[in-house]
């Protein structure tokens, strides 16, 4: 199986939160609802970024994806 950037990307979208930065008037009950997911913007400069530094250091880029 072949994994591309666009799959790195989508799995960052789906699979990554971070921490809103602004505290909302509106508290939530549970902490874990205060969060926000990557935009594709931000989650392809991540990416990019990533692969760019990989690339620089000479480590060739390989990534485990667990089956099943």
């Amino acid at each position: 199986m072949t994994l591309t950037k666009t799959d790195l990307v989508k799995g960052i979208m789906e699979k990554v939160h971070i921490k809103n930065r602004n505290r909302e008037r509106q508290q939530f009950l549970f902490s874990e609802l205060n969060y926000s997911r990557f935009s594709q913007k931000r989650a392809t400069d991540l990416v990019d970024t990533t692969l760019a530094r990989q690339a620089k250091l000479g480590a060739s880029c390989r990534v485990q994806v667990p089956v099943g």
